[in-house]
């Protein structure tokens, strides 16, 4: 049946990066194996079913009736349509390679096949938006306040795009918004909406009493060094430095220091898996995807099945150095080198070939930041069960028990933790060595452990 369109809203404007993107090709390129998508002129470009696909999923964060009325089901169009989207890098950036290991839990080493290289844009790239929104007389109203809440969601930097959402990937602000009318019911805008000539243009969107999803839980660290280095390991070594330190631009002409967030989940899953399993007097078992298959942190962090409820962002050193020294490995006073050795048991003396140096990054860093946000569908049990998990997490990092990137079975990677705060809700709390988590009432803290110590025995799924 044919629609009455009356009217076409267009949506324009810049969507700045604010973290690395991963949009993936689909085929290894290069050795590459999750190359980003290129069109046929070679350019970088996000596919419009990538932004859509984001769009829809923050719909239905409000109303799931109302994604499917505007995106479109098996029986019925969507009203809403995205342009693939040509981006732009920063000036003197190019792609950056993150890599990926899965440790099994029982050697401690690399899982078989289970370590990837993805490439990513950098922190600071522009992606050209458009969408397109059709209005019908029935339902113009409606979709107006939809288009708003979209905008709202990029404006607010609640949207993400592409891969590794829950590891710090694919962040995004909307810039420089612009909302165009055409009144389809004159055929001079109709011309004007094919020839993509300018029409009315409406109000930027004012966010004020937009009713917006918030995280159940915000984490904010301020992390040092604890007498040893913080480092995560580059995909690249160097030629006269054997490992460097994984670094990203961050939109100023410089790169820095990166504690990628996929680092971070990893240490933390790690540590969560720990507790759970000798709570339950349980040893890893099988291979990879079952020794991953642990009650709460399964639910916490992600499974093959679906994705994990907790995000956490990258951590940037915040002393940068131009890229082209850094290429040139002109590293000055950014960074200091260090010389290891293996030692051969029987002689006492260095193991041939076993003579390395790594270039450990200057250790200022900026703050890590996590949220959690529970499903709907989420029991109110196992949503307990889950904060007071992260909540020990929480406690035994910022007591220096969980180390963090390259080097952490040799001493490297503790970190200490200045400060650490966490809203929940209409509750600010406090953690630190001493006396763990405070500011939690006492009638709440004992609800959250008995939740916790019925899912752990009951499994995990309540």
């Amino acid at each position: 049946m044919a629609r009455n369109i009356v009217q076409k809203v267009i949506l324009t404007g810049k969507l700045k990066a604010t973290s690395p993107i991963s949009v993936g090709a689909g085929e290894s390129v290069g050795g590459v194996d999750i190359p980003l998508t290129v069109d046929g002129l070679g350019r970088f470009f996000i596919p419009g079913t990538s932004i859509a696909g984001a769009l829809r999923a923050w719909v239905e964060t409000r109303d799931r009736k109302t994604a499917d009325a505007v995106f479109g089901t098996q029986d019925n169009a969507s009203w809403l349509f995205v342009e693939d989207a040509l981006v732009t890098l920063p000036e003197q950036a190019v792609p950056e390679l993150r890599s990926g290991v899965g440790i099994d839990r029982k050697w401690g080493s690399a899982a078989p096949r289970f370590k990837y290289e993805r490439q990513v844009l950098p922190v600071g790239t522009t992606i050209d938006m458009r969408i397109e929104l059709d209005l019908g007389e029935d339902n113009k109203e409606n979709h107006i306040e939809l288009l708003k809440f979209l905008a709202c969601g990029l404006i607010s930097e609640k949207i993400q795009l592409g891969a590794g959402k829950t590891k710090g990937l694919g962040w995004v602000i909307l810039k420089e918004q612009r909302i165009q009318v055409y009144d389809l019911t004159r055929p001079q805008q109709i011309f004007a909406w094919l020839n993509r000539e300018n029409a009315d243009t409406m109000e930027p969107v004012d966010c004020t009493g937009i009713s917006m999803r918030t995280s159940d839980m915000d984490l904010t660290l301020s992390l040092a060094p604890k007498g040893t280095a913080i480092m995560v390991k580059g995909p690249v070594d160097g030629s006269d430095i054997d490992m460097l330190p994984q670094v990203g631009y961050a939109g100023n002409g410089r790169v820095y220091a990166v504690i990628p967030g996929s680092s971070i989940k990893g240490a933390l899953r790690a540590h969560a898996e720990r507790i759970v399993r000798t709570l339950k007097g349980e040893h890893a078992q099988g291979d990879l995807a079952k020794q991953l298959d642990v009650p709460l942190v399964k639910e916490l962090f992600g499974s093959k099945d679906s994705a994990g409820w907790l995000r956490i962002r990258d951590v940037y050193g915040s002393t940068g150095i131009e890229p082209k020294r850094f290429l040139n490995e002109d590293f000055g006073n950014w960074g200091k080198a260090e010389d290891h050795v293996a030692i051969d048991r029987f002689t006492g003396g260095a193991v041939d070939g076993a003579l390395y140096n790594l270039l450990r990054p200057p250790q200022d860093w900026s703050e890590m930041k996590m949220d959690l946000r529970l499903p709907d569908s989420v029991d109110e049990k196992t949503a307990k069960a889950v904060k007071t998990l992260l909540l020990f997490l929480v406690r035994d990092l910022v007591s220096g028990m969980i180390p963090i990137g390259f080097g952490a079975t040799r001493g490297l990677g503790k970190i200490k933790v200045k400060d650490a705060k966490i809203v929940m809700k209409d509750q600010e709390l406090t953690v630190s060595p001493e006396q763990g988590v405070t500011g939690l009432a006492e009638s709440s803290k004992q609800d959250l452990l008995n939740a916790w110590s019925t899912a752990v025995m009951e499994g995990g799924n309540g």
